[in-house]
């Protein structure tokens, strides 16, 4: 049965560059057949059996360079063996983007973060304007009791 681990990019991550290297390890306990990589829903990358005893016989990695995109993106690494056996690995739904706006956006806790500091700015702006009026008219209908 083939194995499978993939370094440079993790699921849910954001990466301000404008690609990113993706490094495969795979192996097998007799032989790897090929390893397919689809990017996207798209063949990305294709290594033939020749090409896997090239990189294995000098005891290299896979690598290979992801691009930038504003969306989503997603990595399925899939190896085959001799036997016929298969087995995927899927990186979901990481970023590879130098657009600050989609780093922001996607960095959730950054995101609603600034949205809660607006609202609370906003209603404790509110609060010391209603606090402030008040006080003004207490101090008015004071002055007209005298």
């Amino acid at each position: 049965m083939p194995n499978i681990i993939v370094t440079g990019i993790e699921t849910g991550k954001t990466y301000a560059q404008e690609s990113k290297e993706v490094i495969i390890t795979a192996f097998d306990n007799l032989k790897l057949s090929e390893l397919v990589v689809m990017l996207n829903g798209e063949e990305y990358k294709r290594w033939s059996t020749d090409e896997i005893d090239e990189i294995t016989a000098s005891n290299q990695d896979f690598v290979l360079s992801v691009a930038e995109s504003n969306r989503a993106q997603q990595l399925v690494v899939t190896a085959y063996d001799a036997a016929g056996n298969e087995i995927s690995q899927s990186v979901d739904d990481f970023y590879v983007t130098t657009n600050a706006w989609i780093r922001f956006y996607n960095n959730k806790l950054a995101f609603f973060g600034s949205i809660g500091t607006g609202v609370a700015a906003i209603g404790g702006g509110g609060y010391l304007g209603f606090f402030l009026r008040r006080r003004k008219l207490i101090k008015l209908a004071k002055a007209a009791e005298k």
